[in-house]
């Protein structure tokens, strides 16, 4: 389980900068992660952070902006945070954005991806974005992180050496977003969603007595079920609590089941490779 408390550090809290637009701002992002030593080549690693801009606008959301980059320029993987109260020229969703948090991680890193999914569902929360807003020193920031992440369970460690299967049958196809997000940034590998509506309803089709009931019974809401790899035994209990802190309780009657079960042997890649 990736924590942000564990990440973001008060050193790379920047509240009012006097930033004006998106390449002041980059080189900004480039000069303090360079005087905090976690990259090793200035223009290097700010041409990748363009290259990878280029590619898509990383503006995720109205004010709301998620720059980062995956490079050997990168020491130390690192979390910037840089809250402007009058904006910054950016492009996208509006002409500007207040929030803006920074990921650089190192080719090797690994929770690259957890992270980047960690901090956006942190921003989506709208209270949160009216907090930032209103922080004056980086302890206020810290706070809201911590608060955010109160209720989830401090990471077991992995074993290496045993690999468990994780389904998760969610009832109410309208929590799946939510659910899915959680597993994936709790390091969810090869998460696969199976829509289990059409193969229900084609077995009761082919029974006539089934299929009659079908016709004039209630029809029941789809469910789905979301199945992927982890090496983490206790993985289903560090979630619980998770997704309970976002108001989706399985040990509820009707919201879903999960299981875990440990494998024998596993052919073929566990993960694959994925650059955003």
């Amino acid at each position: 389980m990736i924590y942000l408390k564990n990440i973001i550090k008060s050193e790379l809290i920047f509240i009012r900068p006097e930033i004006k637009n998106k390449e002041q701002l980059f080189d900004f992002i480039t000069e303090k992660s360079y005087n905090a030593g976690l990259i090793t080549d200035k223009e290097g690693f700010k041409k990748e952070l363009w290259e990878r801009e280029n590619k898509m606008s990383t503006e995720i959301a109205k004010g709301i902006a998620i720059p980062h980059v995956k490079t050997d320029y990168v020491k130390k993987d690192f979390v910037m945070v840089i809250i402007s109260k009058k904006g910054i020229k950016y492009s996208g969703f509006a002409s500007k954005v207040n929030i803006v948090f920074a990921i650089g991680t190192s080719l090797a890193g690994e929770n690259y991806i957890n992270v980047m999914a960690k901090i956006a569902r942190f921003l989506n929360k709208d209270k949160i974005k009216e907090n930032l807003l209103k922080s004056d020193v980086p302890d206020d920031i810290l706070k809201l992180v911590s608060d955010f992440e109160r209720a989830e369970k401090v990471e077991l460690q992995k074993t290496k050496e045993e690999h468990y299967l994780i389904g998760v049958i969610v009832n109410n196809a309208e929590m799946l977003n939510s659910v899915e997000e959680i597993l994936l940034e709790s390091g969810l590998r090869n998460p696969t969603i199976i829509d289990s509506e059409y193969g229900i309803k084609k077995m009761l089709y082919n029974i006539p007595f089934l299929r009659s009931m079908m016709l004039y019974g209630k029809s029941s809401s789809s469910s789905k079920t979301i199945i992927g790899f982890t090496e983490n035994a206790d993985f289903l209990p560090s979630v619980v609590g998770v997704l309970k802190n976002e108001g989706i309780d399985f040990e509820k009657k009707g919201v879903g089941t999960m299981f875990s079960i440990k494998l024998g042997q596993i052919i073929g890649a566990i993960d694959e490779d994925i650059d955003f």
